[in-house]
């Protein structure tokens, strides 16, 4: 004989039921009360109506035991097993979230633990993982077919353990590369409001195949040259992303693209690095490939022309070239203008519009 269940009416009073199913529940002439101790020992009885008491008046932050009980023939109270109930707390769900890499293989596990209804959890993959099989903890429900919702119907109230592996797609880079996991987890508490929540793997996780090429900075180089960087002319409209660090020869370096990088058009293949536009006449210039050779782009020609070292001595004061940013380190660099926000490390270059965004890999730098 006991208490089946402590419902929650408001912030200050709950609705305690019992469980029926006793025997003793259908014992003709009892009449059934609950008692209600608080932990400074204040103790109040209520009646039962049907299988319900409504206990109001509590008070905050304030843990009470109850007990179901009933009045035997010699007037004494006999109570059941000890339920315990805490105000102000209307059910929370706790998580973390781990990972390892063997190979080409990635685990996650994701822990909870807490209580509330309808638990849904969420997985956001980048684009080069592929999901290939999980181990989810009972009465957990795949809901999508490529197997990044799962759904808990009812009430979870217990810790849990949901484990997903993953393939990773052949990878090149330098060193290593950044990789973010988010997962939502949303339910719905005590009082029927809705909670959410996001928990990240993240990881910076080994090369898979290091055949980038590698163009070291040469001793002679112009002093302007950069061999990974962006420029932002100075509306900030678009810009230009220059890799020669890591391209072939045979390849374009460098590229005009729009602020977000969503497109790119590649310059002539000699460009090795841009500089900026000339506040008068408005026309390009950058670094050849070899790092020794000035260049501006002659809009009556419509080509690439060579600069002597002392034209673009003459000349360079008057570049726009105040929002360029340098990413030949292959660790994770920063560049905010407003609300854009670039990454650049060993794998390529990065992108989010403000800092509560995701990063989106725009580039890589071999391609």
């Amino acid at each position: 004989f006991g208490i089946q269940n402590i419902d929650p009416i408001s912030k200050y009073s709950v609705n305690v039921i019992i469980n029926t199913s006793s025997p003793i529940f259908n014992h003709p002439g009892l009449s059934f009360v609950i008692k209600c101790e608080s932990s400074n020992n204040e103790i109040n009885l209520f009646n039962v109506t049907g299988s319900s008491a409504l206990i109001t008046l509590l008070h905050s932050n304030t843990t009470y035991k109850f007990s179901a009980g009933f009045q035997n023939e010699y007037g004494i109270y006999v109570f059941g097993n000890v339920s315990y109930y805490k105000t102000d707390d209307y059910g929370r769900i706790d998580s973390c979230i781990h990972g390892f890499v063997e190979g080409n293989v990635l685990n996650i596990s994701l822990e909870m633990d807490g209580n509330g209804y309808n638990v849904t959890i969420e997985y956001f993959f980048p684009p080069f993982i592929i999901f290939t099989s999980d181990n989810v903890s009972p009465g957990f429900l795949k809901l999508n077919s490529n197997q990044t919702i799962y759904s808990f119907p009812g009430y979870l109230n217990t810790k849990v353990v949901n484990n997903i592996t993953l393939l990773l797609k052949k990878r090149k880079c330098l060193k290593s590369f950044p990789i973010e996991i988010p997962v939502n987890i949303s339910y719905k508490n005590k009082m029927n409001i809705m909670k959410s929540v996001t928990v990240s793997y993240q990881e910076s996780l080994p090369c898979l195949d290091e055949n980038f090429p590698n163009i070291i900075k040469e001793k002679n180089a112009l002093k302007e040259y950069y061999g990974r960087g962006i420029l932002v002319n100075a509306d900030k409209s678009y810009m230009y992303i220059c890799m020669n660090q890591n391209v072939e020869s045979t390849k374009p370096a460098c590229y005009f693209s729009n602020i977000a990088g969503d497109f790119m058009i590649n310059l002539d293949v000699t460009v090795g690095c841009v500089l900026g536009h000339h506040l008068v006449t408005k026309e390009l210039h950058a670094i050849h490939r070899n790092q020794k050779l000035y260049l501006y782009f002659n809009t009556v020609f419509n080509k690439w022309l060579g600069l002597t070292n002392q034209q673009f001595d003459k000349i360079s004061l008057n570049l726009d070239n105040q929002m360029m940013k340098n990413f030949e380190v292959d660790n994770d660099q920063y560049y905010t203008l407003d609300v854009n926000q670039w990454m650049g490390n060993a794998e390529g270059l990065f992108y989010r519009n403000g800092s509560s965004s995701l990063w989106t890999q725009r580039i890589k730098w071999n391609n």
